[in-house]
């Protein structure tokens, strides 16, 4: 069953002066600079460097839709790699729309199965190993679309850019414990209202042995997190951080996004509120150790809320 929830959408208005992404939070927030444009088929990966970087704000009578697509409507995959670089350890879809001002993310679960090249099932957070192409295709498998663009961050800017704003101030909702001498690994987080500096805050975000139903518990805390990251993102000592989180992100970041995308919709969406932004969960069951997708349900809230196109999407390929 897909979960719904509101988030904070001012956070996005502090960070559309440049920042691209603040890992799992800033990863909802690069939502709102991406400008429409035809779908993209084969993306080209760019290194966002505040140093090289042209940005160029493009015309908006330059802007068209492909034929068959929503206009003024985008989509974006999000993802956050783990410590070493090779699996996504969360993975998001977001979709916006300029038209009605407004975003939907989709978190998919990252244990969530899917087939592999050759045919095999595996864990769909283990498809970034093989590329960022392999990657979209098994998320349009999934979802039955292909993202327009991606943005890729690692761990390491989710901690310096937490540390960067000061901490977060979070409810943590039970006592979190636990080891993994092969990751050096060492979590114990007490229930109840903590401030989280940025190694904390990725324990927490990591965080799901504890989870009666696991990957879906992290993700309604990842959720959490976003929220009070939004709230923080808003004091004055963040926006005198700014210069130096927009040097962060956008030096940590792979991604297919341009300048000129960056800016185009921080400029076309200032006008958003907090009431305009909804998250769900693929929906799908726990499968063993596990996560199995519910076709039917994933079709119908793909086609109400998240597909790109006039046609519904009509059939997904993902294992039984």
């Amino acid at each position: 069953m897909s979960r719904r929830r509101k988030g904070s959408m001012q956070a996005f208005m502090a960070f559309c002066a440049g920042v691209v992404v603040l890992t799992m939070f800033a990863v909802i927030l690069v939502a709102i600079y991406l400008k429409p444009q035809e779908h993209v088929q084969s993306p080209h990966q760019t290194q966002l460097s505040g140093s090289t970087t042209q940005i160029e704000t493009p015309e908006e009578e330059e802007i068209t839709a492909q034929s068959g697509r929503r206009e003024n409507f985008f989509t974006l995959l999000l993802a956050g790699t783990d410590m070493d670089g090779t699996r996504t350890d969360t993975i998001m879809v977001a979709a916006i729309d300029t038209a009605d001002g407004s975003i939907k993310v989709l978190s998919i679960p990252r244990d969530t199965y899917s087939y592999k090249a050759n045919g095999e099932i595996h864990r769909i957070n283990a498809a970034h190993n093989k590329g960022i192409d392999r990657m979209l295709t098994e998320i349009e498998a999934t979802i039955g679309f292909a993202p327009d663009r991606y943005c890729i961050i690692d761990y390491q800017v989710f901690v310096d850019a937490v540390n960067i704003m000061g901490g977060v101030d979070v409810d943590v909702p039970i006592d979190m414990q636990y080891e993994d001498p092969d990751q050096d690994l060492v979590i114990n987080i007490p229930a109840g209202y903590q401030h989280l500096d940025g190694e904390r805050a990725l324990h927490y975000m990591r965080f799901r042995s504890g989870y009666a139903n696991q990957d879906l518990g992290r993700i309604e805390a990842q959720q959490r997190l976003l929220s009070a990251l939004a709230d923080q993102a808003m004091t004055p000592s963040t926006l005198l951080a700014l210069p130096k989180l927009v040097t962060l992100v956008t030096q940590g970041v792979e991604t297919d996004l341009s300048g000129g995308e960056i800016v185009w919709l921080g400029t076309k969406l200032l006008g958003l509120s907090e009431a305009d932004i909804d998250t769900w969960t693929l929906p799908g069951e726990p499968s063993g150790a596990a996560y199995a997708a519910d076709e039917e349900a994933v079709l119908e809230l793909i086609n109400e809320y998240f597909n790109p196109y006039h046609e519904p999407i009509t059939e997904l390929d993902i294992p039984d």
